[in-house]
């Protein structure tokens, strides 16, 4: 097979290319320049030192290696929808829009032009056949399980897409990296909003994110405090409210239209029902109006057991029992064993 394959400049990618060009497949090193963070100490994402990474894997392997400047296309799709979700109130997953728009879109499309049939990542997911259909599925290592954000892969690309790590964890993958010498063997992983170098809300405000103070109100309605703007609150914060309070006091809900910050004790925080108005269906024959799934509403979370009913182009859920910070902007990921059937972004309500 031709295959392109995203190299992030990590360990995981560089052990993808790695077994695919051992397996006798044409390979092809691609790296998606997408930002470089201003300010020395500020961390690129997918920036000039991630390529240079990812070439020397390349030229280690024989294999060529293509840099593509993407950096518009990364402000429209992912940074400038970040910025407007967070104005608006709610808290969007950048992963989940890179894999959306970059990886499975934008990537995939460089494949076809460069001859490549198939584009493979260092994603810890497995892809599989089934009586005609390609599933996607979890890892092998369900600590490293990364099903979770790649919700949003077209069906179509399903069949075309590889997942060289999916029986691997990542003690293993990290042993292949240091006995074949690779030049990203060591590298850390990277964590939290890769292309946010400090605090989110410093970030939104230098992009232009201006919000007016506004109050702070109990569930029942009443005022006891002010915030700084919406913006620079998320739903189940506790610290930074700044409210003397005689029990502990958390973010229960925003309100941009008002310009409110609604908080309530930790019991508040916990819910059974939301929607995800629009939907990625991954596997059509599994999906069944008044089903049940293990639906995840976050990435760590282990899941829990929910009903859904249709509603227009999503549906409702219902889970069976209460879940801390069902957050809108969030993923919603609907299971049936270790398949991932659908998935969307929550909203409330």
């Amino acid at each position: 097979m031709n295959i392109l394959v995203a190299m992030s400049g990590g360990v995981d990618s560089s052990v993808a290319a790695m077994l695919l060009a051992d397996a006798g497949h044409r390979v092809i090193g691609a790296t998606m320049s997408l930002w470089e963070a201003p300010g020395k100490g500020n961390r690129p994402c997918c920036g000039a030192e991630e390529a240079w990474g990812a070439k020397a894997v390349c030229d280690l392997l024989g294999v060529p290696h293509y840099t593509f400047d993407l950096r518009a296309e990364f402000q429209r799709s992912v940074v400038e929808p970040f910025i407007a979700a967070y104005a608006a109130g709610t808290t969007p997953n950048p992963c989940v829009e890179c894999n959306r728009h970059m990886k499975f879109s934008m990537l995939s499309a460089k494949a076809r032009l460069l001859g490549c049939t198939h584009v493979a990542t260092g994603h810890y997911a497995r892809l599989e056949a089934e009586g005609g259909r390609h599933r996607l599925r979890t890892a092998t290592d369900p600590a490293k399980d990364q099903s979770y954000f790649l919700w949003p892969i077209p069906p179509e690309e399903l069949g075309l897409t590889l997942f060289p790590l999916a029986a691997l964890e990542k003690v293993e993958v990290r042993s292949l990296a240091l006995a074949r010498g690779l030049p990203t063997a060591k590298k850390t992983e990277s964590q939290d909003v890769c292309f946010i170098p400090g605090e989110t809300s410093a970030f939104l405000e230098s992009h232009g994110v201006r919000q007016a103070p506004g109050e702070i109100l109990l569930e029942d309605g009443s005022v006891i405090g002010k915030h700084e703007g919406i913006h620079r609150y998320t739903l189940g914060q506790r610290r930074g409210l700044g409210i003397g309070w005689a029990t502990p006091l958390y973010v229960k809900a925003l309100d941009p239209g008002r310009n409110r910050v609604i908080v309530g004790e930790e019991k508040s925080l916990w819910s059974r029902r939301f929607s995800v108005p629009r939907l990625n269906l991954l596997a059509p024959d599994l999906w069944e109006d008044s089903a049940t799934y293990l639906v995840k509403v976050r990435y760590r979370s282990t899941g829990k057991a929910g009903k859904i009913r249709f509603q227009g182009a999503g549906v409702s859920v219902e889970l069976d029992e209460e879940e801390r910070g069902i957050t809108p902007g969030q993923s919603a990921v609907f299971y049936r064993g270790d398949t991932v059937v659908a998935g969307g972004e929550i909203a409330l309500g």
